[in-house]
């Protein structure tokens, strides 16, 4: 198998093994594949927008945090 195949291989059997566990979102901004699967643009990826803002209240709590730039 080539490079980008096994890479392929490997995401999809942690995609079954992994189910429900959290972890395949992670895996496909790690080896650059969430714009694949999640109707991002790789502009709006690497703006944020695949980041988790930070709520409100947690701002609030914690003056020195800054909402993430996408999400201001």
């Amino acid at each position: 198998q080539t490079g980008g195949d096994l890479l392929s291989a490997i995401l999809k059997e942690r995609q079954r093994e992994l189910l429900g566990e959290g972890h395949r979102w992670f895996d496909l901004l790690r080896n650059q594949r969430a714009h694949l699967y999640s109707g991002l643009s790789k502009e709006q990826i690497q703006a944020g927008a695949a980041l988790w803002p930070l709520s409100k209240a947690t701002l609030v709590n914690n003056p020195s945090l800054q909402q993430n730039n996408f999400w201001k």
